[in-house]
């Protein structure tokens, strides 16, 4: 019988232990606090798998691969978005809303900035989005039980909608976090397999690109480039795909800084490679079927591709990413209902009547589930139109007020009521009335709108922009002046002093082995040189140039202690100066000279981690910057125009090579670099300390000596004591 074969049983198991996992871990619930942020305790890897699992949902998978199959490469400009969004989120905005600990979900920290109205507007927004969001996941759990199981549409949404109401109504974010991390580590095993299977059956990665269309392999001439600039600026400069009620709830969760730091940069890093799998996967399935007919192109990949087993943990997986979205939203969707509308409504000043807001919030958050269950059942087909209503009024109306607010701009309430009122009738009007072909900008529109009347109405009422510091708990106004970007840019600037200040600054920061460094690289460019071919009688004497002016250069590092003290005032300067000729510019001139050969693609990857472990991050790009522009203007004034034979497979590896050194060295080397560091500064701290009591003895080692002169004078029964002190003072200095 079907049901019961090797890979129905895996995805029974994976049910049993996710309704197991969430019954289990939310057991003993207390109080409203600990149902809706677990009381702030989750590590920061419960975080990231938490954030992943929740922002990566099953109609993004679909969606993400049924785009990349139609539309080709373009999707690569989401990895792009993607990344600056979350790491832009995480230095930028996320730390800053660690100023509103108490608060539980976004409607709360509206509340905060803006009274009880704005919460209950937020609340309401809040679980619209929800809502939306949750009709579109329980949604393709139907289609993936009718498409992969062969069981019926609405038996698939009746059992797997009651399973997940059922543990995240008595577990809250205990259980919706738990069953999260269980459920996104069978995606992330599951998902790299299916794709490597699937490349294999093509021939590789070559036959895929050799099978992509000419408007396949457009980017910025491409025919949807304009959805594309539109999708990057909602994200990476509105963030407006972090307006998810689920996902501020994560944000709220975070004990500190470091930890919300580290969980959008660990997130970010997945969730971009988890991206390219997928856009890869969908250019795969271009070769691998190339019926456009067929509808949902992952569930046939995983149907007539992958072995018995794995085939049932691929089901498994998509089964699990959809379900962690789902249980995620219906969480957040029924806590910011009691807690951000029906609470503030209920209770006021007058009426004192004691509210338990855990019992209610688990009764709405039931009803929401059924709700939502019954609108599944209607099998709506469109389901990108779910994602585009829950973002229709909670981006125009929240952006600007949330992240101006959060960022220490002076609450204002009428700005945001007038500007809320503006936007949303100009938002109405325009989805009436707009032509179709213009209906996509509404969102972008409508949030510029809102953010020129926030921030005009806010500059008129206070004279200028009120800023509050809610650290130092310190506010004042901030207006233009001519003078003030001027003067802001002006320490940016490659200025002579300012490259002079930062080189000596890093250079002393890090305090790098320079005599070892020396050493290595005087041996490495001088005696290998021997053993080098060169085609031209030119090629090998100009690179004998390059190596000796090189192996000079490290020469002079090995006598750093010899150096005069008006020439070590300059010593950070050549120390750069000499990194970026040595390893950026001669390895990009020699990969230029050997028509990009396998051994200085190795190289390359070589010189990157070298580079990095001897610079922080900001200098390696400044010097690998100016060192691959200088290889190449030198090539092209003394060898000859750049012709680089770069073949698909030398193009690949050399990709390979430079992201993967990079990400290596953002694991493992940058906390070296932190740690060293952090022992430099003790250090330099300790030895200033160690002068300062120097200076402090002998400081008073001359106060006792003028004593003693005027001791001599006329009072010389004290003298003993006196000169006790002067020789204990001699001991220590």
């Amino acid at each position: 019988m079907q049901y019961l074969s090797i890979d129905f049983l895996i995805l029974y198991a994976l049910l049993g232990v996710t309704l197991f996992i969430g019954l289990r871990t939310g057991r003993g619930i207390k109080d409203i606090k600990e149902y809706a942020t677990g009381n702030k305790t989750f590590t920061t890897g419960a975080l990231v798998l938490t954030w992943l699992a929740t922002y990566l949902d099953g109609e993004s998978i679909l969606d993400v691969v049924k785009y990349a199959r139609k539309w080709g490469v373009i999707g690569s400009l989401d990895l792009v978005a993607f990344s600056i969004s979350f790491l832009v989120h995480g230095l930028v905005f996320a730390p800053k809303f660690l100023n509103f600990k108490h608060c539980m979900t976004m409607g709360d920290v509206m509340g905060t900035l803006y009274k009880k109205p704005s919460q209950v507007l937020t609340g309401i927004l809040s679980s619209c989005t929800a809502m939306c969001i949750m009709g579109m996941e329980i949604t393709i759990i139907g289609i993936l039980s009718e498409r992969l199981l062969g069981l019926d549409f609405y038996w698939g949404v009746i059992i797997g909608g009651g399973m997940l109401v059922l543990y995240t109504v008595h577990g809250g974010i205990k259980s919706v976090t738990y069953t999260d991390m269980f459920q996104f580590l069978i995606l992330i095993i599951i998902l790299p397999i299916i794709t490597m299977l699937a490349l294999q059956h093509v021939g590789g990665l070559k036959h895929v690109v050799a099978n992509l269309s000419t408007m396949q392999m457009q980017v910025f001439d491409h025919p949807i480039i304009g959805r594309r600039i539109l999708g990057f600026l909602l994200l990476c400069v509105f963030q407006i795909d972090m307006l998810d009620p689920a996902l501020m709830q994560r944000i709220l969760m975070a004990q500190d800084k470091k930890q919300l730091r580290d969980q959008f940069l660990v997130s970010g890093a997945f969730f971009v490679t988890i991206l390219a799998s997928l856009i890869l996967l969908g250019l795969i399935s271009i070769t691998l079927y190339p019926d456009t007919s067929i509808p949902y192109i992952v569930p046939h990949i995983i149907n007539n591709l992958l072995p018995v087993g794995l085939k049932g943990l691929a089901i498994a997986g998509l089964f699990a990413i959809t379900m962690s979205t789902f249980d995620s939203l219906l969480h957040a969707g029924g806590l910011t209902l009691v807690h951000d509308v029906i609470v503030p409504l209920c209770q006021n000043d007058k009426n004192q009547t004691p509210f338990n807001e855990l019992k209610a919030t688990r009764f709405v958050t039931l009803i929401m589930g059924l709700l939502v269950i019954i609108v599944g059942l209607l099998r709506i087909e469109n389901l990108y139109s779910f994602m585009e209503l829950s973002y229709l009024f909670a981006g125009p109306l929240l952006v600007f007020p949330l992240y101006a607010g959060i960022m220490g701009l002076k609450p204002d309430k009428y700005a945001f009521y007038i500007a809320s009122s503006v936007t949303a009738s100009i938002l109405i009007l325009s989805k009436l009335f707009l032509p179709e072909d213009y209906q996509r900008l509404i969102i972008l529109l409508s949030i510029c709108v809102d953010g020129i009347l926030f921030l005009g109405i806010h500059a008129i009422r206070n004279k200028g922009f009120g800023i509050v510091n809610y650290e130092k708990n310190t506010r004042h106004t901030w207006r233009p002046q001519p003078k003030t970007w001027k003067n802001r840019l002006k320490p940016y600037l490659p200025t002579p002093k300012n490259i002079f200040n930062l080189s000596t600054k890093e250079a002393n920061r890090l305090g790098t082995p320079y005599v070892l460094v020396g050493i290595v690289g005087a041996i490495n460019y001088i005696f290998p040189g021997y053993m080098w071919e060169h085609h031209t009688v030119e090629g090998a004497a100009l690179m004998t140039n390059l190596r000796v002016i090189a192996g000079l250069a490290c020469g002079a590092l090995i006598f750093k202690d010899t150096w005069s003290s008006r020439l070590s005032n300059y010593f950070p300067i050549f120390w750069h100066a000499t990194l970026c000729f040595c390893l950026p510019f001669l390895n990009t001139f020699m990969l230029l000279m050997t028509n990009v050969s396998v051994s200085w693609l190795v190289n390359i990857a070589m010189n990157i981690m070298l580079l990095i472990m001897l610079v922080d991050w900001t200098m390696f790009f400044i010097l690998s910057g100016i060192g691959i522009s200088a290889a190449f203007l030198f090539y092209s004034q003394f060898v000859g125009p750049i012709q680089v034979d770069l073949d698909f497979s030398s193009g690949y590896f050399l990709t390979y090579q430079i992201l993967f050194s990079l990400l290596i060295c953002g694991l493992f080397i940058t906390k070296g670099h932190r740690r060293y560091a952090l022992l430099a500064a003790e250090k330099n701290q300790a030895e200033k300390k160690e002068q300062n009591h120097l200076e402090e003895c002998r400081s008073t080692y001359r106060e006792r000596m003028a004593v003693i002169k005027e001791l001599r004078n006329g009072h010389i029964d004290d003298m003993p004591d006196v000169m006790r002190g002067v020789q204990s003072l001699k001991a220590q200095i």
